[in-house]
């Protein structure tokens, strides 16, 4: 039996962000909804209207009310943010990821600290120290017109410590204005953009249940390596909407340490990482960034 689903997300929850969307994502059932909200996911429960929204669904299923509009909502109602301009509240779009976003690629230039279409030719590197809370590499990509970026994400990244046979490597994307200032919505949790995080030495991924922008792991053994040695990562970031305007930036950011702009009260994480992170990118060693860019009509 494929049981109907209704589906609500918000890119902002720091906890339940990506298994919501990885839950829809991954649903069988042809009849699945997914609504998703620019607020708190405590207040939007509470919003008279979601859950009128929500009764008529329950209505359609459970008591058979057949003629109550529900079969006319859009599969998916989708939100993306601006942070310097109004939100677009509830797109009706058919499927989530969207089938129509093209995948670009950008690459991380060390020497400018940008993120650039063409691969570097020349091989570079820069560490962060890993262990002090503050360690941190940045690359960014100025637009130089409108631009929508929805859906999962990935980086691959090529690095290495000198301390260690293991790291913790923790990644986010903000939003920033022309002048470089971070855009910050302001839900309850401050977010600035999505992030994701892989432990090294877990770092396999099954190709068969992986995509372009979500790399499966099974997180089935662990690949322990040397000081110095480079692997490569292969790192999904949590799903997003976000609206970029010419002159604002994206800006991904690299780190040892977990990045979020909140934490869950006392919350503390068990850190494998001792000495620098070095990242390694140009000539042999590919780092790239990939996006789920949206066309503009």
């Amino acid at each position: 039996v494929l049981c109907p689903a209704y589906v609500v997300a918000s890119y902002s929850s720091q906890v339940h962000c990506n298994g919501t969307f990885e839950g829809f994502r991954r649903i069988s059932s042809p009849e699945k909804w997914l609504r998703i909200h620019n607020t708190q996911e405590w207040g939007d429960q509470q919003d008279p209207e979601n859950r009128a929204d929500l009764l008529k669904f329950f209505d359609y299923y459970m008591k058979d009310r057949r003629d109550n509009g529900w079969a006319d909502t859009p599969r998916v109602r989708l939100t993306v943010l601006d942070m310097s301009h109004p939100d677009i509240l509830y797109r009706p779009e058919e499927e989530f990821p969207l089938a129509r976003q093209q995948i670009k690629k950008f690459y991380l230039d060390i020497p400018t600290g940008a993120l650039t279409e063409a691969k570097p030719a020349a091989e570079s590197t820069v560490s962060y120290v890993s262990d002090d809370h503050a360690g941190r590499a940045a690359f960014r990509y100025r637009f130089q017109e409108e631009a929508e970026i929805t859906g999962f994400s990935k980086i691959h990244l090529c690095m290495s410590t000198d301390k260690a046979i293991d790291m913790d490597v923790f990644v986010r994307i903000n939003k920033l204005d022309a002048q470089g200032n971070r855009l910050l919505a302001n839900y309850t949790n401050v977010y600035s953009g999505p992030n994701g995080r892989l432990r090294a030495s877990l770092r396999r991924v099954d190709p068969e249940k992986s995509g372009p922008l979500t790399p499966y792991h099974p997180y089935d053994r662990r690949d322990y390596f040397k000081p110095f040695e480079v692997v490569e990562l292969d790192i999904g970031i949590w799903p997003t909407g976000l609206r970029f305007h010419p002159g604002e930036q994206l800006e991904v950011e690299i780190s040892g340490f977990e990045i979020m702009t909140a934490h869950m009260g006392d919350m503390k994480l068990e850190t494998v990482n001792r000495g620098e992170h070095t990242i390694h990118s140009g000539g042999a060693w590919e780092c790239y960034l990939l996006l789920p860019f949206i066309p503009q009509e």
